[in-house]
């Protein structure tokens, strides 16, 4: 019982104190998802798709309960959004970038420019292209300014991410 910490203790509190309990087992460290990579950009597309999947169901949901439909689409993007957030910071990039707070802010400030000024701009463009080229948006055409915006917003989205918000110090 000749431990270091108990010198200078009365022999008998040493005798009544536990001995330190050593674990043959060492307690799992969790591990963090690895960063890059393939992987990384599969995990983004679940988290895009569920984020996407929420965002739609939550909208037809609202709008189908009566709400008008600028109140219906900011609750479904909002949950959206917020699903994301946590599902992009554990699962697609590991936790990695600092804390949640400062992290909640740079994500937020890059997805809502992603929305509000990248998806705007990507679709004005496609619009004038299609109009040089002659090219009526009807039927399927339609969405194809849409489609590439949401393209547009993925890679700024994952570069800012990957990069910005969840970057591992």
């Amino acid at each position: 019982m000749a431990v270091d910490d108990q010198a200078g203790r009365d022999p008998a509190e040493q005798a009544l104190a536990p001995e330190p309990v050593i674990s043959p087992v060492p307690a799992p460290v969790p591990q963090p998802a690895p960063s890059g990579g393939l992987g990384q950009l599969v995990r983004f597309g679940l988290v895009g798709g569920v984020n996407t999947l929420i965002d739609l169901v939550l909208y037809m949901v609202l709008t189908g309960a009566g709400l008008p439909f600028v109140v219906a689409n900011f609750v479904s993007t909002s949950a959206g959004m917020g699903f994301s957030f946590v599902a992009n910071k554990y699962f697609t990039f590991g936790g990695g970038g600092g804390g949640a707070a400062k992290q909640g802010a740079l994500f937020f400030a890059f997805t809502a420019f992603g929305l509000w000024v990248i998806h705007p701009v990507v679709i004005l463009g496609a619009e004038a292209l299609m109009a040089a080229l002659d090219q009526p948006l009807t039927g399927l055409a339609a969405w194809l300014p849409k489609l590439a915006a949401i393209c547009a917003g993925l890679v700024w989205n994952y570069t800012a991410y990957s990069r910005v918000v969840f970057r591992r110090r």
